[in-house]
């Protein structure tokens, strides 16, 4: 398999190598868990497209409420496809001592992503 990632992928511009070597793993087990090889989205829509930010997080809020009705998951432990990355962000830090590269501006992932630091808020 040894997927090759387009030039248009976010992790080509902005990944580690450890994150597109994870990327092109995951790639090559959708690859070989499908029998459509021509749909390699994670989330694919009906007719194996990618959706749209307002569809995804209709996905996503449909998949959580299925999750509380199973009793998966509790109402207060709710948690955003968002709320993921930031999980990711704050795991690769407390494993490596740094921040992973998801962004062009490491700022951003910092400032956005990063929930090992307390953030004082005022009361207003």
């Amino acid at each position: 398999m040894g997927h090759q990632i387009s030039s248009n992928c976010w992790a080509t511009e902005s990944g580690s190598p450890r994150l597109r070597s994870q990327l092109s793993q995951l790639l090559d087990r959708l690859e070989a868990i499908r029998s459509d090889r021509e749909c390699l989205y994670v989330f694919p829509t009906r007719d194996r497209n990618q959706y749209t930010a307002d569809g995804f997080k209709t996905l996503w809020q449909r998949s959580v409420h299925a999750a509380m009705k199973a009793g998966a998951l509790k109402a207060e432990d709710r948690f955003t496809f968002h709320d993921l990355r930031a999980y990711y962000v704050t795991l690769h830090k407390q494993q490596t001592g740094k921040l992973p590269d998801i962004h062009k501006n490491p700022a951003t992932t910092a400032q956005v992503y990063d929930r090992n630091k307390e953030v004082p808020r005022s009361a207003n």
